[in-house]
């Protein structure tokens, strides 16, 4: 979500001139210029009493001073329809909780399911966000497969390679096998940007059980966002959405950026029917864990987050 000044399309509505606005708002002209273009590339900056005549301007003209603008992917959320999948054991419903309100925001109508049963034909009738990993959530395994023209639950070589995403070192909470999960010593995500022969690797700090509890230092997570308009060949103006953390705390971090952050826009409306994917990794603070805390061991580490590329080259 980005935060977008006004004061261009004010400035069009009521007929100023720049020098008009530099008078009303008492600003020299490197500040009008940048709140005109408002670019991440250049940003403004306003102090306390700058930023009251700006809100005191704008009001008395009957203007909102800002608007938030979402993320390019929730297009067809807005005054809309969507389910959100997530998976039977309770990791995700701060996931899910976040969302929720967000898509209040989106003015939905929102409905919840913990089970996949019925999910293709969902994805093809209204907006769908699936959360949290294979590993957790099977709905997750059979969104992406069904994305990516493969089937789930079926890890045979020749149906894995369709997968332009897989997880690394890890395995499956319940009994099914998974073709997005591969068993590896090196823990990560497996990612195969377009147009791209060989994959990238997004590594993961992943501790066992007897280390993890006394370990306490930084560390680092990962998540990956793929999202698809028009998905398995509907003709309604829907869209899928699939957050998956390596964890739940990297799931967590990643649909709080998708909602409320500026992250690189996924475009899902440029290819229609194409499923596209970010990926992003962050830093976190694990404490000890004892007897009294056994919960929210691990904590992000704020300004760590980071999207896209550089990875790393494959199991270099």
């Amino acid at each position: 979500m980005r935060v977008i000044c006004t004061l261009r399309e004010i400035q069009e509505e009521l007929g100023l001139s720049k020098s008009d606005l530099e008078r009303e708002l008492k600003m020299d002209s490197r500040t009008i210029d940048k709140l005109l273009v408002d670019s991440a590339g250049d940003p403004w900056r306003l102090d306390r009493e700058m930023l009251h005549r700006y809100f005191h301007f704008a009001h008395s003209h009957g203007f909102d001073p800002f608007r938030f603008e979402p993320q390019a992917m929730w297009r067809t959320f807005q005054n809309s329809e969507v389910t959100i999948y997530r998976g039977p054991k309770k990791a995700d419903v701060p996931v899910e909780n976040l969302l929720v309100r967000y898509f209040e925001r989106l003015h939905c109508e929102i409905h919840s399911s913990t089970s996949p049963e019925g999910l293709e034909e969902a994805m093809r009738e209204r907006n769908c966000v699936v959360i949290g990993s294979p590993k957790a959530n099977e709905a997750s395994e059979i969104a992406l497969s069904l994305l990516c023209g493969c089937k789930p639950f079926t890890p045979q070589a020749k149906n894995r390679e369709r997968l332009p995403v897989l997880f690394f070192g890890m395995a499956t909470d319940g009994d099914r096998p998974s073709v997005l999960l591969q068993e590896s010593s090196r823990h990560g995500i497996g990612l195969r940007p377009a147009n791209a022969i060989e994959r990238k690797f997004l590594r993961v700090d992943w501790f066992p059980i007897e280390k993890f509890g006394p370990y306490q230092g930084e560390g680092q997570d990962a998540a990956v966002i793929v999202a698809c308009n028009r998905p398995l060949g509907t003709e309604r103006d829907v869209t899928t959405i699939v957050i998956a953390g390596y964890t739940g705390l990297a799931t967590f971090v990643a649909a709080q950026e998708a909602a409320y952050m500026e992250i690189p826009d996924l475009q899902p409306d440029a290819q229609p029917g194409q499923p596209c994917f970010t990926a992003m990794k962050f830093q976190y603070k694990k404490r000890k864990q004892t007897r009294q805390s056994l919960d929210n061991l691990r904590k992000l580490v704020q300004g760590s987050v980071e999207w896209g590329p550089p990875w790393e080259d494959f199991f270099s």
